[in-house]
């Protein structure tokens, strides 16, 4: 009997862990980033149904199926575009092929490295990456905030001068990013 009962023991002590393991797993150390309230911005919603925000007094530069807002007075911009993850990938080996992808075909215009980093984006599963690209002998700050749909890639790329550096608005229209 006191064998069954250490048993038990055992087993209820291996059932704990294992839950308190599994719950570890479910928690997320990955900064959360959820939308803010935005006043002065205006909400694009893409017959996808992914959404952003861009600063109101933006124009629209792009077409219904490839949307563009950017700043006529200094060109920050936001773009959305949208491909089929290629089968067998996850949101972790689809960035890390369109980062060597991104190295590859910029190469010469890339300043330092193209940095990532994995957050919750309004609940999903998103990965941001920024990097510096410089065109025309101009350095443009690129953040790009990406995650994945049922088998579609959203891609969110904003832009900015170096000089502008519209970090705040950038930040904003990233969190704003959501299906």
């Amino acid at each position: 009997m006191k064998k069954l009962n250490k048993i038990v023991a055992l087993i209820g002590m291996m059932v704990i862990m294992a839950i308190a393991l599994t719950g570890c797993e479910l928690k997320s150390n990955k900064k959360a980033i959820d939308k803010k309230e935005l006043t002065g911005y205006t909400e694009y919603t893409h017959s996808s149904g992914v959404k952003f925000s861009y600063p109101e007094e933006w124009k629209s530069l792009g077409t219904t199926s490839k949307p563009v807002f950017a700043d006529a007075n200094n060109g920050t911009n936001v773009n959305l575009l949208s491909e089929n993850v290629p089968s067998g990938y996850n949101l972790t080996s689809y960035m890390s092929a369109s980062i060597a992808n991104i190295k590859k075909q910029l190469a010469s215009k890339i300043k330092g490295d193209v940095s990532e980093e994995e957050v919750k984006l309004n609940g999903k599963d998103a990965s941001i990456i920024t990097y510096i690209m410089s065109q025309d002998g101009v350095d443009v700050n690129i953040k790009q905030a990406c995650f994945i749909d049922d088998k579609t890639a959203y891609i969110l790329t904003t832009a900015t001068t170096a000089d502008e550096n519209d970090t705040e608005i950038i930040d904003n229209i990233i969190s704003s990013f959501t299906k």
